[in-house]
């Protein structure tokens, strides 16, 4: 029903298949043994990562498909960056094809519907830009009214109506930023637990070795899409995105616990 959620939804799992189709295509170069059903498996992630990819653009999200870009680019800058000597400049030889792919892929996967669509920026599905920003500025007054615990879980919106001048004709349930949303509904009590939440996933997903793997890798650029989509839109505040990003972080603090 939302393209922006729909879209929100595949920026997160496309990285993560991504991090999977690198996963195989490694273990399968490190052992000959099982190289032929290594590749198979790293093929299929490769397919199921184009498939997501498609799904992105089809969905004409805007920020959703730059989200899904930054996303793949985040997870081999994090690879990069935590590997040293060979390991570091292998991997660099591979994020240098993966950023000439994601460059070209800005330049020609987009649809002409979707070229469109970033020609109109400035007017979005139910409001103008300027005035989400004008939301965004009054949510800031129903923060500092309720500045510790916030107005409550689901209180946005009858709490908001006290501070809403902006866009008369529109229902503003959300504020269209989910950093914004959960400082106005817990306060900055709740933000600061849930970025301390955020922080533990970050931490636990990092190897003891110091070392990202490259599905640890998928796992960071799939938090890094969604950090990046949440500055415009409420990705969080939708129940399957919700349970997708603790979904993907269990993965990753998992790992790490087994590890």
């Amino acid at each position: 029903m939302n393209r922006n959620h729909f879209a929100g939804l595949l920026e997160m799992a496309a990285p993560v298949a991504a991090g999977l189709a690198a996963a195989g295509y490694a273990r399968g170069s490190s052992r000959h043994s099982a190289s032929g059903r290594a590749g198979l498996v790293s093929a299929w992630w490769m397919v199921v990562t184009g498939c997501l990819m498609v799904g992105v653009v089809v969905s004409l999200s805007r920020m959703g498909f730059l989200a899904t870009l930054a996303g793949l680019g985040l997870g081999v800058a994090a690879g990069v960056g935590s590997r040293e000597g060979m390991r570091k400049r292998r991997t660099a030889a591979i994020g240098a094809c993966v950023v000439v792919v994601l460059v070209l892929g800005f330049v020609y996967l987009p649809t002409d519907e979707l070229v469109a669509r970033f020609a109109g920026f400035a007017q979005t599905d139910d409001i103008t830009q300027d005035q989400r920003a004008q939301i965004w500025r009054e949510t800031v007054e129903l923060i500092r009214a309720y500045p510790v615990l916030g107005t409550g879980l689901g209180g946005y919106e009858p709490a908001f109506l006290r501070f809403k001048k902006t866009a008369p004709d529109n229902r503003v349930d959300f504020a269209h930023n989910d950093y914004l949303q959960i400082l106005a509904e817990m306060g900055w009590a709740g933000f600061l637990a849930a970025m301390g939440l955020v922080g533990f996933v970050v931490r636990e997903s990092w190897r003891s070795a110091g070392e990202w793997s490259w599905v640890e890798m998928g796992i960071a650029g799939a938090l890094g899409a969604l950090a990046l989509h949440s500055l415009v839109d409420f990705n969080l505040f939708m129940p399957a995105n919700a349970l997708a990003l603790g979904w993907i972080g269990g993965v990753g603090c998992g790992r790490r616990a087994q590890g």
